[in-house]
């Protein structure tokens, strides 16, 4: 009994032995804290060359914590990249308050801070989580800016540019600048156009590029300076410009020109005109009304009119215009332009005198025989042809008693005439007592709008027996 007891502490000694190094290793690994770090900002904006003061308080720590805080500042607001600058505090005891370190913010843009605790024999290193955002405000900048015109026509063009520009660091500034163009006086209207240009030049801030307005009305301009870009060597804010306007954008004032289908003609017949916009717009609308007049000055009443729609600036040409009377002898044409939201109206010139000349109507007649009793009747028909639809005067039929119509030494032995109405031209009957040969002609007289006297040929030989 004694003897096992002996084994089972022999044994038991022998692990203890071969066990404790390591025990003693893992003990001493255990034995060091695993502290948390948290830091607080005396602000979270500031102006440049301010300070910003950070403090870091080390939690979980022995109470003889050694070692070191780094305060870290980066640019760019998620603590990541090259550390800007860092400034350190030794860790004295007991913690956990760190003493804080005050940093003199030399450029401007996004910062961020954290804090790194070296550790220590009894303390792991620790790193704090990353601060709020900081801002930090460059100089403050002022712009003013100047258009090139305050009065342009649809579809030219104007530029903006900065001609003043202010501030404690402006020879340096970098970054872009916007120019913005409104609808409206007052900048708050709808954004028409803007363009960013980046500044090449420290300091030096260039002109728009040209801004073509192809709609009247009234327009403003406004720029906006960026700021330096985000760099360490950042120290100029952005600005904005007061409102440029109004700019007043006038409508074109186009030219409207005719040409008549035909410098002559006869009555009966049509005439057209046809109209060219120039100077315009090259999206003009609008409408043309075309007028045609009874005399050769365009004064007056006109007799008829069209209207006509113009698309991209295209004029189409007027119907045709029937002449149904010579009148004056003469008629004319006007045309004038509406305008639209870009142009201005006009009218044309007057396009005159076109001259209007008499129809030259042909007479003809047709005998019902050529031969007939002595005692009977004869019924001769005139047909006008080429005449106008409204053809008035009187026709004359004449009987003559020879085959020639009086060109063998006859003469008229009966004679009727007769009214013409709207061209056309009753019968008439000769009744013939004796016996012989005979002959029938015609004369139509003219009116105002066809010309006369107009003869038939002569009808012959009419036999009497």
């Amino acid at each position: 009994m004694n003897f096992e007891r002996k084994v089972n502490f022999s044994t038991a000694l022998i692990l203890l032995l071969v066990l404790l190094p390591g025990f003693i290793t893992i003990q001493s690994v255990y034995a060091k804290n695993l502290p948390f770090l948290t830091i607080s900002l005396s602000a979270t904006s500031a102006n440049l060359s301010g300070t910003i003061t950070v403090s870091a308080m080390l939690g979980g720590a022995t109470s003889t914590a050694s070692g070191s805080v780094d305060y870290n500042l980066f640019f760019g607001a998620s603590c990541s990249g090259a550390i800007f600058q860092t400034l350190s505090r030794t860790v004295t005891s007991p913690p956990p308050a760190v003493a804080s370190r005050t940093f003199t913010m030399s450029a401007s843009g996004t910062f961020s801070f954290n804090a790194v605790y070296s550790g220590d024999t009894h303390n792991y290193p620790a790193t704090s989580l990353c601060s709020a955002p900081v801002t930090v405000i460059g100089t403050p900048t002022f712009i003013v800016t100047t258009p090139s015109t305050t009065t342009i026509k649809v579809g030219k063009s104007l530029t903006d540019s900065v001609t003043s520009f202010t501030g404690t660091n402006k020879a340096t500034a970098l970054g872009t600048v916007t120019y913005k163009l409104f609808v409206g006086p007052t900048c708050s209207g709808a954004l028409v156009s803007s363009q960013t240009l980046t500044i090449v030049t420290a300091g030096i801030i260039p002109a728009s590029n040209p801004f073509t307005i192809n709609n009247a009305g009234t327009y403003s301009l406004q720029a906006v300076y960026s700021g330096d870009p985000p760099s360490g060597t950042s120290k100029n804010a952005g600005s904005i410009s007061s409102c440029e306007g109004p700019v007043t954008v006038k409508k074109l004032s186009p030219s409207l020109s005719t040409t008549p289908s035909a410098n002559t003609v006869v009555v009966g017949n049509t005439v057209s005109d046809s109209a060219i916009l120039t100077t315009a717009t090259p999206t003009a609308g609008g409408t043309v009304k075309y007028s045609l007049f009874s005399n050769g000055v365009c004064n007056g009443a006109p007799v008829a009119s069209s209207t006509v729609t113009v698309t991209g600036g295209v004029v189409p040409s007027s119907p045709n215009f029937l002449i149904s009377n010579v009148g004056s002898g003469a008629v004319s044409f006007t045309a004038v332009y509406s305008g639209d939201a870009n142009n201005d109206g006009a009218p044309s010139a007057c396009e005159g005198p076109i001259t209007v000349s008499q129809a030259t109507p042909s007479l003809s007649t047709n005998p019902s025989s050529f031969n007939i009793k002595a005692g009977t009747s004869v019924t001769d028909t005139a047909t006008l042809t080429s005449a106008t639809t409204n053809a008035g005067g009187t026709v004359t039929y004449n009987l003559w008693n020879d085959n020639a119509c009086g060109g063998s030494g006859g003469s008229i032995v009966q004679s009727f005439t007769v009214t013409v109405t709207d061209g056309s031209v009753p019968s008439v009957s000769f009744t013939i007592p004796i016996s012989g040969s005979y002959s029938i002609s015609a004369v139509y007289s003219g009116d105002g709008n066809n010309a006369g006297p107009i003869a038939s040929g002569c009808e012959a030989t009419i036999t009497v027996t």
